[in-house]
């Protein structure tokens, strides 16, 4: 009988703040297996360009080719500091997604990257049919240049999704064609909803159901938050695990608290003058829980969103095998 094994540890960094995601990585080089520092954009001609400066780009994919990490980078359909459509017109253009497929698999070469990750935002339902041809084609060329594909789509619990955005995410027809398609299981509660969990594991463990009944589960990779939300009377802010942590004893909240039905620790003060304070963000606790629904669910990959440092403990967790942490 074969020993457990840690889970697959995949890191996506971001354009703000590239340096010190990708320094956190290098020393944590041993549990994470797979890192996609989010680096282009889609331009308005179809090309593949730099989001990040350049000098920081090279810095960031130098240091992470030196420690031996496969690199899939980000391409987003930002431009600049704008989302643009440039995606959504596209997908719907034989010749364009032609000219944006040999520009990507040229990156892909020069660069010598293991592969791709896509993120696109400002899709429509009626961009789905199109876009998962174009997830089709893109995934075809990349794979005869021997490189890997990876889409993140919007997590959800059934086929129907009410969010315009995502239901152009075809979980059946994308999977059927890339390498991983990794679940955004974030922001149940956000900003501009109630306080409330991150990912309720409840809500994890219905969304783990549904992809796992239309897509392989070696396919699939269950995307984690490190961060969290302050809201101050209803309106909230992402903080960070050590500001919240930094939040509490400013408050003086006393102890952080544990909810047991979502999983999740949070944090609640009332001011002298009735202003609210609610904290609820993710540790180690919280995420080995939602790691060990993923093993359950037959899936072995968990990407986490770098967006800052995550709980220090999260990465002693990673190394256990996920059916072993407690």
């Amino acid at each position: 009988m074969s020993s457990p094994r840690r889970p697959f540890l995949a890191a996506s960094l971001p354009p703000d703040a590239l340096a010190s995601a990708t320094r956190l990585v290098i020393e944590h080089a041993d549990v994470i297996d797979e890192v996609s520092p989010c680096l282009y954009g889609v331009g308005p001609d179809d090309t593949v360009d730099l989001l990040a400066a350049p000098s920081a780009a090279t810095a960031a994919i130098e240091t992470l080719r030196a420690a031996s990490l496969p690199i899939l980078p980000g391409v987003t359909d930002r431009y600049g500091d704008e989302r643009t459509e440039t995606v959504a017109r596209m997908v719907h253009d034989g010749a364009r997604i032609a000219r944006h497929v040999r520009a990507v698999v040229d990156l892909v070469r020069r660069h010598g990257f293991a592969g791709l990750e896509v993120d696109y935002v400002t899709l429509r339902p009626g961009d789905r049919a199109a876009f998962s041809a174009y997830v089709a084609e893109l995934a075809r060329a990349l794979h005869e240049v021997g490189a890997r594909l990876a889409v993140t789509v919007e997590a959800r619990t059934d086929a129907q999704d009410d969010d315009e955005h995502d239901a152009a995410h075809d979980y059946r027809a994308l999977g059927a064609v890339v390498d991983e398609l990794r679940l955004r299981a974030v922001d149940y509660h956000w900003d501009t909803t109630p306080p409330g969990p991150i990912a309720p594991v409840e809500w994890v463990r219905a969304v783990l159901a549904y992809a796992t009944a239309v897509v392989a589960q070696d396919k699939i990779v269950l995307g984690l938050a490190t961060t969290g939300y302050h809201w101050t009377d209803d309106h909230g802010s992402t903080v960070a695990h050590h500001d919240a942590l930094v939040l509490a004893d400013r408050l003086s909240a006393g102890e952080v608290r544990w909810d047991p039905l979502s999983a999740a620790p949070w944090i609640t003060r009332r001011d002298p003058d009735g202003t609210v304070h609610e904290v609820w963000f993710e540790d180690a606790r919280s995420l080995a829980a939602k790691s060990r629904l993923a093993a359950e669910a037959g899936v072995d990959a968990i990407l986490l969103w770098l967006s800052a440092p995550p709980d220090p403990r999260v990465w002693a967790e990673f190394a256990a095998p996920a059916d072993s942490t407690g």
